[in-house]
């Protein structure tokens, strides 16, 4: 064998390292989208829910706010 069939031998192996490597890598991105795709999910769920214990508060709010302005004239107060 030749020098040069060694060289090649070897970079053929350093080749098919890196190229496991890379397939574990791109493997791992996915898993790694994957779960932000749910977070996101679950977040937004969230803030959604949030969103609307925000509205029915300020609903609540005005709705006290109406009742006692009324029982107050209603009263005389």
């Amino acid at each position: 064998m030749s020098d040069t069939e060694d060289v090649l031998r070897d970079m053929a192996k350093s080749l098919g390292r890196i190229n496991a490597k890379l397939e574990s890598i791109h493997d791992q991105l996915q898993a790694h989208r994957e779960k932000r795709k749910d977070h996101e999910k679950r977040i937004t769920s969230l803030e959604h829910g949030r969103a609307r214990l925000h509205g029915m508060a300020a609903v609540i709010g005005a709705a006290s706010a109406f009742l006692a302005t009324y029982f107050k004239k209603k009263l005389g107060f």
